[in-house]
């Protein structure tokens, strides 16, 4: 395009961008076939996206396009700054004919995305200016504080250049971004006061990264920001072409085996489904090979992998050791075919605190497997929750006594001088003028990350901040503030500001907080029986608020206490009704074919419930729900949560059971007998055993 042209295009879409972003909008869909422009009226407009769905981001088409925050690989949530990247690609391909980054492999261009850095568009075409090209340049910023801002800011910046442009034939150079501001409310994406930690973690994968394996923990307090420091090292991760897996144990599926694991190996598959046809065969011919005749082992877990290899064959029934030692050898051989000196695999294992029995074996014998090399297992845990005799740390003294590479850091809360440098970023304002509000916000939070930033965006939404944008910053009254009665329980600050929302909104937090952590579009419409498109303009709020985030094929819970805030909305007296209903509608909804993946989903939400249920029919087949889910952890060597899923059968049983429901009682006490012998309950066994003897027809 002629500049001149650009130029009266340029700032028209910039303008469009603005009135978009005003209305508290995020386009995400920034590309060519998005844009239409009309260069007799000066006139450039951008249509709503045909297709938001988060799955279409990689299409061939809309590649090129996203942001780096998009590809979920940089720790960054998709905010404002991530339409301005794309609108940086316009410009870059309009003004050199291509766009910065397009080889036909989507990993390829991800990699791109994260570690390359496009040439300046007066190097390929030289009648470009260069204050032009920088501006272009600053929109393709990797990282989402260094940008433009504001549409506002840039619209600016483009017409001071026009004005030069159109007068001279030429541009000065200036400080792009002098009036780069916005009334939006933004607290900055990146980390403070975190530099030694993440070091200590940088410099243990870059080990690994040459052929080691090593665990690494990290400990602290909720709302410190264990997560956030972990996530920080998606962006090397992916600049060595390796692979960040994570997975996070939650407080309400506890009872789910290998729960962060199989999010974690499902993280996995998605990367792989991106590969070329090429590289995908060789992906499932590699997997195939590793795991021989017992691919059904995986694919019980991790549900997705079938799209790689396959449907698998049924694998032989075994007994409790071999089983175990048969899937222990599965998922080692499967996680070597991951790692390699090509790909470093990482793996992030959230709310350890949280873990199951068998998720926790699983760990312990990757960690100390001595083939596996090129892994770095990160775990993060609250260690106030957990004492000398957890799991856990029964598992972590172990493991140092067998001198196994561990490396652990306690994370503490932010000093106030860190407090300050984020108050004084979000508020545009110097760390002197800030430094009264952030002396009171300290008082409340003590440093802890979380509550800083919940703290902050409830100052916000009382309009207790505002934004003056003849001054550049926001302002406030430091004498209002004091008087504020602000609570120092963060859950009851959330829910607070969650009872702002709509009405509807709120209705679906509470049965997202009942779903999990974690939850997806699909299950969510479910339970609330509303079409799909309703339950989104019903988180939307949300959304916008970040109490919840949009990741490729699900959401999440920014934070397990923004899942508890949800949850407490709940009155006490309604939350086993609540999941019993959900769990019979899950039961209703999902198909039979589809029932056995879902089982632990369906279970759950009933158990929950189960003592509100009182017709004999519906126990029953809770009963028999409940030993179909114990015989498939049992499958999955998960013996201590089996047991426990079999244990809720037997007690939905009738008094009368071995008479009217006897082929049911006798496959829940055979299988409470065989999962007393493989977790050690030695009597139960003979007890168990004498009483199937005494009842058995045969």
């Amino acid at each position: 395009m002629p500049l001149n042209e650009f130029l009266d295009f340029a700032i028209s879409i910039s303008a469009t961008l603005v009135d978009i972003h005003k209305k508290e909008h995020i386009h995400k869909a920034i590309c060519p076939e998005n844009i239409t422009w009309d260069p007799k009226n000066l006139k450039a407009e951008l249509a709503d996206p045909v297709d938001s769905d988060e799955d279409k981001l990689f299409s061939a088409a809309r590649l090129p396009y996203i942001s780096p925050e998009q590809t979920g690989r940089m720790n960054r949530r998709v905010d404002y700054q991530s339409d301005l990247y794309s609108l940086g690609v316009v410009f870059y391909e309009i003004l050199v004919g291509e766009p910065p980054f397009a080889p036909d492999d989507p990993l390829e261009m991800i990699h791109s995305y994260i570690a390359n850095t496009p040439p300046m568009p007066h190097t390929i075409r030289p009648d470009i200016p260069k204050q032009i090209s920088a501006i272009i340049m600053r929109l393709l910023e990797k990282n989402v504080d260094d940008r433009y801002q504001s549409a506002f800011g840039l619209q600016h910046d483009l017409e001071r250049c026009a004005g030069q442009w159109k007068k001279n034939g030429s541009t000065k150079r200036f400080e792009l971004g002098e009036s780069d501001l916005t009334g939006i409310f933004r607290i900055p994406q990146k980390l403070y006061g975190r530099e030694k930690e993440l070091k200590t973690l940088l410099d243990s994968f870059e080990r690994i990264s040459a052929g080691g394996t090593e665990l690494f923990m990290v400990a602290g307090y909720s709302g410190v920001g264990k997560s956030a420091l972990v996530h920080e090292i998606q962006k090397p991760i992916t600049a060595k072409r390796g692979f960040f897996i994570e997975g996070k144990f939650d407080q309400y599926q506890r009872n789910i085996p290998y729960f962060a694991w199989q999010q974690a190996f499902s993280t996995f598959v998605d990367h792989l489904l991106m590969e070329s046809d090429e590289r995908l065969a060789d992906w499932k011919t590699r997997i195939l090979e590793a795991v021989g005749p017992n691919g059904q082992v995986l694919t019980d877990i991790i549900m997705n992998l079938e799209l790689v290899i396959g449907a698998q064959p049924e694998v032989p029934v075994l007994g409790g050791a071999e089983a175990q030692n048969r899937f222990n050898t599965v998922f080692q051989n499967f996680v070597k075919t991951m790692a390699g000196k090509e790909y470093p695999l990482v793996i992030f294992l959230d709310d350890l605190h949280w873990i199951d029995s068998a998720s926790l074996k699983l760990l312990q014998v990757l960690v100390t497997d001595a083939d596996l090399g090129h892994v770095q297992y990160i775990g993060a845990y609250r260690d106030n929750e957990v004492d000398a005799a957890h799991p856990l740390i029964v598992f972590l003294e172990s493991l140092k006594e067998e001198q196994a590479v561990l490396e652990q850091i306690m994370l503490q809360n932010l000093v106030k001088e860190d407090v300050n440098a984020l108050i004084a970023d979000t508020l545009h304002s110097s760390r002197e003028d800030t430094h009264p509000l952030a002396e009171l916000i300290y008082s409340k939070t003590t440093g802890n990350a979380f509550f800083t930033h919940q703290i902050l965006r409830t100052l916000n939404d009382e309009n207790l901040l505002t934004f003056y944008t003849t001054a550049g910053h926001w302002q406030w009254d430091m004498e209002a503030l004091r008087a504020l009665d602000i609570t120092e329980n963060v859950v009851e600050l959330l829910s607070s500001s969650m009872r702002n929302h709509p009405a509807k909104t709120q209705e679906i937090l509470k049965l997202a907080a009942c779903i999990g952590n974690n939850f997806n579009l699909d299950t969510l419409s479910l339970v609330a029986q509303e079409p799909r498109k309703v339950v989104e303009d019903n988180l939307y709020p949300a959304l916008q608020e970040g109490i919840i985030f949009h990741l490729s094929d699900h959401f999440k819970f920014a934070h397990d206490r923004v899942q508890q805030a949800a949850y407490s909305l709940i009155p006490e007296e309604g939350k086993k009704e609540t999941h019993l209903e959900i769990g019979r509608l899950l039961l209703e909804k999902i198909p039979e074919d589809e029932r056995e993946g879902r089982i632990f989903d369906i279970v759950n939400q009933l158990n929950i419930g189960a003592e509100l249920i009182f017709e004999p029919a519906e126990l029953t087949q809770l009963a028999t729900l409940n030993l179909a889910a114990g015989q498939k952890a049992k499958t999955g060597a998960a013996y201590a949560d089996a047991k426990k899923y079999i244990e809720n059968g037997l007690g939905l049983l009738g008094t009368d059971s071995w008479q009217e429901q006897y082929e049911l009682s006798l496959s829940l006490h055979n299988e409470n007998g065989q999962l007393a012998a493989l977790t050690g309950q030695y009597d139960l066994v003979e007890t168990t055993a004498e009483l199937i003897r005494v009842n058995a027809r045969s």
